[in-house]
């Protein structure tokens, strides 16, 4: 599975409904998760911030568009 779609999977399982937020993690340990490089995961959370998915900041990521995360984890998550 593409790395794009992990990473979006991952978001999703993470994310607080309430303030559609991922607070306390660190990219190192977001990579770690999914079992690739920080430089990768770096270039994958650009790529979703240039597309409007999502923003990122210190230690928490906050979902712009669920709907195109969804999209990208497959459609199955909700």
């Amino acid at each position: 599975m593409p790395l794009a779609c992990r990473l979006a999977y991952l978001l999703i399982g993470l994310v607080d409904p309430a303030s559609q937020e991922v607070k306390g993690w660190a990219h190192v340990d977001l990579a770690h998760s999914l079992g690739v490089k920080r430089r990768a995961l770096g270039e994958e959370l650009k790529r979703l911030r240039e597309a409007g998915v999502l923003v990122t900041g210190r230690r928490r990521i906050m979902i712009k568009n669920m709907r195109a995360l969804r999209a990208l984890a497959g459609g199955s998550v909700s």
